[in-house]
């Protein structure tokens, strides 16, 4: 079971939003923004911000004990507990399983390797959290390179983190991330062989499709580099058509290597 979508929310808030006109589009772009930070559990819907966030960590307190401490029954829960939070506080970027045994043993726990990423597979298991591997048809290159972590829900993540809240590009990859989810469980990063990333790589109907998220391109070299991820992409997967997500921009990019539509973020959420 996965949170509210952002489309079941303005279904249950009343909101329109197919065939929205200038003034509707509005107010569904307010309410993505509040849906970027809030995420979609039903219950904290209607609730201020200082009743949502101590419902949410309730959540996680919850989801250890009953989702992981009950069934697992792990010899070190508070290293779990801080394994969850660190990803969580990680959501939408890189990780390594050495890493993670680096950042839990500063906290002074000991912990191992095997145990860590014992601790990744069960939340995964439950849907708290979604680890993404690099696309590669390369089992050697897949294992050396980082994974990318998702979690569950952007409110849920806010809620662990405060600081994480106001990174408004992260919890938009992270929200884009679970909508994909919702539709495949194929999902991916990719990286050129000049280094250049690709955030999401969908597989859809057998199709791979490509999708950098970014708040805004109107910084120039925001822009160079988002383009020339997708630009490599294109040409290495033999891809035409791809898509950048940003909170409210839009626009046709006509390259060599193919079309790059730029749309709303609203507007990807509700098609």
């Amino acid at each position: 079971m996965f949170p509210f979508s952002f489309k079941e929310i303005l279904s249950a808030e009343n909101i329109k939003f197919k065939n929205a006109n200038t003034n509707e589009q509005a107010k569904i772009l307010s309410r993505f923004r509040k849906y970027t930070k809030e995420g979609g559990f039903p219950e904290i819907l209607f609730e201020t911000k200082n009743k949502q966030i101590p419902v949410l960590q309730e959540y996680f307190s919850v989801l250890l004990y009953r989702d992981i401490f009950d069934r697992y029954n792990p010899n070190n829960p508070q290293a779990v507990s801080e394994t969850f939070k660190t990803l969580f506080s990680q959501t939408s970027s890189f990780y390594t399983v050495n890493k993670l045994v680096a950042k839990i043993a500063s906290l002074g726990l000991k912990v191992r390797k095997d145990e860590i990423s014992d601790y990744i597979d069960w939340a995964e298991d439950c849907y708290a959290l979604f680890s993404v591997q690099l696309l590669s048809p390369s089992y050697s290159r897949r294992q050396v390179n980082p994974r990318k972590i998702y979690s569950i829900d952007n409110g849920l993540t806010s809620a662990l983190n405060v600081a994480f809240s106001e990174n408004k590009e992260l919890l938009l990859e992270n929200a884009v991330f679970l909508e994909l989810r919702r539709k495949t469980k194929n999902i991916f990063y990719y990286k050129s062989k000049a280094n250049y990333e690709v955030d999401l790589v969908a597989e859809i109907s057998n199709k791979y499709k490509l999708i950098q998220v970014c708040e805004s391109l109107k910084n120039e070299a925001t822009r160079r580099r988002e383009l020339r991820g997708l630009q490599s992409a294109m040409r290495e997967l033999s891809i035409k058509h791809e898509q950048i997500v940003s909170m409210d921009e839009r626009e046709e990019i006509k390259l060599p290597e193919g079309l790059i539509q730029v749309i709303p973020a609203w507007e990807f959420f509700t098609i």
